[in-house]
């Protein structure tokens, strides 16, 4: 049994072992259009307008594209090729797009926690984001700059509050106050709900935080606030948007869920009739919607979770994104200005869409995780999205580029190398998993390590391992603490 009064920041415990570690081993241009959709969504009739929302979540500061070595060198994600797709989007659908982001925008890469999330919301202020939902991570960076947590005058959200005052749109909570009962009103740009409007449609969005919240950030920031009952805010806030001419209500979230359909998975169109898996009952999504009478809400833009979702549940449209940037889902709702009211026959969800700069020709993305298609993935070539090339935006990707720089020879700094690759699943032990509590229990000479599968948030490749690719798979300033424990206890 150890007794050590020790604190250290764990993500240096696994450079130190990496450095000598040897790990684990391990026909034509695509086009992303669904051409099976049944109606032309994208034109908008004088009874008939479509409202298309563009729902993301989780991003973690993915600015950049990352580089993967394996099956062979490739990009996934970052904020250039997503801009394109952004741009064509608005070309189709002009006003009727709306951009909805879940939360957990700013923490997971060196170039946005360096800066605190502040380049996130400059890209968002560009892509020209409708609202944003408050994430548990979004607490993660306590006072803003180098004030320490505690220091006379400091605000232990200091950090969120000054990227909610540089957001051009607007962030949501419903379900979060103070615990003496005060509402967030010192919190800027922050609302329960707001109405956006998309041409004459009036689109009512309500925020909601997930209960999680104060054990999935640094407890110390949110200690005097409580995260309430989901059901209760969503009744209260669609109520009042109804009143004030909401033709439809959308929850926002950073709650999410898991279903018997999540990724890796090809690019689909879902509708209400078509068969899907089941959802977990008890997650918070799921929950939600089933406490709440029908009717009370149009559709959900979900996170937290990090899964691909494309569900309906008692028939409300339900979609999240995974996470990290590499895709996006679109969800289209028709409005009938005749009979004034939402058309549900004609809701689809179209999804995930891959933010990738080329594609393996015969499975339409980059995602090397899904399983090798018959014949094989084919040779990577540019794809197209609605009729047009996605080519990274060289405006952004010069912008990244420049938000990196102050980082990058730290980013650049060789750690080890990893002989085969280091997987990592939430849900089962897993070589990355083992890698890390190896190096706590090798750092510290103790008996045994324990840490959070959900901390650990991207593998670790074969070849040269870098210091982003660590800082990618453990970004959070975490400190392992050695403690006394009886077998039984630990039990």
């Amino acid at each position: 049994m150890i007794k050590l009064e020790e604190r250290s920041n764990w993500r240096a415990f696994f450079i130190t072992l990496a450095i000598a570690a040897t790990a684990w081993g391990c026909a034509g241009v695509p086009r992303f259009e669904a051409g099976g959709r049944s109606q032309d969504l994208s034109s908008t009739s004088g009874d008939l307008q479509t409202l298309v929302i563009l729902g993301m979540n989780d991003f973690h500061g993915a600015l950049l594209p990352r580089e993967l070595k394996a099956p062979e060198p490739h990009k996934v994600g970052g904020a250039a090729v997503f801009s394109r797709h952004v741009e064509i989007l608005r070309e189709v659908f002009g006003p009727n797009l709306m951009i909805l982001d879940g939360g957990d925008e700013f923490q997971g890469t060196l170039e946005s926690n360096a800066a605190e999330g502040k380049p996130v919301v400059e890209l968002f202020n560009r892509l020209g984001m409708g609202a944003a939902a408050v994430g548990n991570h979004e607490f993660d960076f306590g006072p803003e700059g180098d004030a320490p947590a505690g220091a006379p005058g400091s605000d232990l959200r200091g950090a969120l509050k000054a990227r909610m005052r540089e957001a051009q749109y607007p962030y949501l909570a419903a379900n979060v106050r103070y615990k003496d009962g005060r509402e967030l009103s010192d919190f800027p740009n922050l609302k329960p709900s707001v109405i956006l409007e998309a041409g004459r449609l009036k689109v009512g969005v309500i925020g909601l935080a997930t209960l999680q919240t104060p054990v999935t950030t640094r407890p110390e920031f949110v200690t005097d606030l409580t995260f309430t009952n989901a059901t209760e805010a969503t009744l209260r806030e669609a109520k009042k948007l109804r009143q004030q001419g909401a033709h439809l209500v959308v929850v926002l979230a950073h709650q999410g869920l898991r279903c018997d359909r999540m990724r890796p998975e090809p690019m689909l169109v879902r509708r209400p009739n078509d068969a899907e898996g089941a959802c977990e009952p008890h997650d918070e999504i799921p929950e939600l919607i089933e406490a709440l009478p029908p009717g009370t809400i149009d559709a959900v833009v979900a996170g937290h979770t990090h899964q691909v979702v494309h569900h309906y549940i008692k028939g409300v449209p339900i979609i999240e994104a995974g996470a990290n940037g590499l895709n996006y889902n679109l969800l289209y709702l028709t409005w009938d200005w005749n009979k004034n009211r939402l058309v549900s026959s004609r809701t689809e969800i179209e999804g995930p869409v891959p933010v990738c700069e080329k594609v393996f020709e015969n499975q339409s993305d980059c995602n090397a995780m899904r399983p090798e298609p018959r014949g094989g993935r084919g040779r990577l070539v540019t794809p197209k999205f609605h009729g047009a090339a996605i080519r990274p935006v060289s405006s952004i990707a010069q912008w990244a580029e420049g938000v990196a720089h102050s980082v990058d020879a730290l980013k650049k700094k060789v750690v080890g190398t990893a002989s085969g690759a280091l997987t990592h699943d939430r849900t089962r032990e897993a070589p990355l998993g083992n890698f890390i509590t190896d190096a706590m229990r090798s750092a510290l000479k103790t008996d045994v390590a324990i840490n959070n599968p959900g901390g650990i948030r991207a593998v670790i490749e074969a070849g040269e391992v870098r210091y982003e690719d660590v800082f990618r798979s453990f970004p959070f300033d975490n400190d392992v603490v050695v403690l006394s424990l009886t077998g039984k206890q630990l039990e």
